[in-house]
């Protein structure tokens, strides 16, 4: 299964998210190194689910319209090329209780909102202890077990200054689909484009996530986080919702990293002194996000609009 998937679907890139060293044992000869563990992507299917917008309604389906990415190597956009007719050799009949699911793609994708990523604070001085760490306890040059003639392409001592640097978060594997249209006995249906991502939804509920507000001291550790404005997923359902601000908090950081844009119409802090307008008329793209330093004494953080799912 490896060789059938790495052939063109292995990424290059991934997360490391925790490690260990040891040192050299002078008893058994055996030198020092040190462990890192890989964070794999995970696999989101897209679906299409076609069934009757009302209960107790029967609709027959004669064929499926699609265009398609043939793929197969890895790719972060996908370009629907391929036009393809689906005739069904029989009827399909379908009610509320009983719909036709079409899988359209594969995703490969880091969920941002889950642990442990959810966990990664980005900061620069976790990253230099790393690398101090490294430098003290390491080999240098680092050797690969089992592999004499392999070994670390820098020496540890000549590790770079940490810096950020983006994280690709999903890529697409295999063939992908759209649906065009939907053919009935009667009628042909048009589709509109698939989502950008791997998501649920649907006419009567919209799956996804909501903008994120995370709480950091002034070291950089995250005291706390919370899903904001859930449900508030179009204009009409737009709300403002308050959010304690733990003790000891320095920044808070407010994101979006679900696929869906954010509307936020104010953020606002409360304390003492009253209401501090921070923001006005945000708009989140997904990957994109807030800091805010506050001062001491601030005890709630409000946040007032919606998001729309892309």
């Amino acid at each position: 299964m490896n060789a059938y998937f790495g052939r063109h679907n292995s990424p290059a890139d991934y997360v490391v998210t925790a490690g260990s060293h040891y040192g050299p044992n002078t008893c058994w000869g055996t030198p020092g190194g040190f462990t890192v563990s890989v964070l794999p992507r995970q696999p989101f299917v897209l679906f299409a689910v076609i069934s009757p917008q009302g209960q107790g309604e029967e609709v027959t389906i004669t064929g499926l319209n699609l265009r398609r990415d043939p793929g197969p190597e890895l790719r972060t956009e996908v370009d629907y090329a391929d036009a393809l007719t689906v005739s069904l050799a029989s009827e399909f009949r379908l009610t509320r209780d009983r719909p036709l699911l079409v899988p359209l793609r594969l995703d490969l994708r880091y969920d941002l909102g889950a642990e442990p990523l959810a966990a990664i604070t980005g900061t620069r001085d976790s990253a230099n202890r790393i690398r101090e760490t490294l430098q003290r306890f390491a080999p240098d040059p680092v050797e690969i077990e089992n592999s004499p003639d392999w070994r670390a392409a820098r020496p540890l001592s000549e590790l770079p200054e940490p810096s950020t640097a983006p994280i690709t978060r999903r890529y697409i594997y295999g063939a992908s689909f759209a649906i065009a249209s939907v053919e009935t006995v009667t009628t042909t249906f048009a589709v509109a484009e698939p989502p950008a991502a791997a998501l649920i939804s649907g006419r009567w509920t919209q799956g996804g996530s909501c903008p994120y507000v995370s709480f950091f001291d002034e070291n950089g550790v995250r005291l706390d986080r919370h899903r904001v404005l859930v449900g508030a997923s179009a204009p009409d359902l737009a709300m403002r919702e308050e959010v304690r601000v733990p003790e000891g908090t320095h920044t808070i950081r407010i994101e979006e990293i679900e696929p869906e844009i954010s509307y936020l119409s104010s953020i606002a802090l409360h304390g003492p002194n009253g209401e501090q307008m921070i923001i006005a008329d945000q708009a989140l793209r997904p990957g994109e996000g807030l800091e805010i330093t506050i001062p001491e004494g601030i005890r709630t953080l409000s946040v007032e609009g919606f998001y729309e799912l892309l």
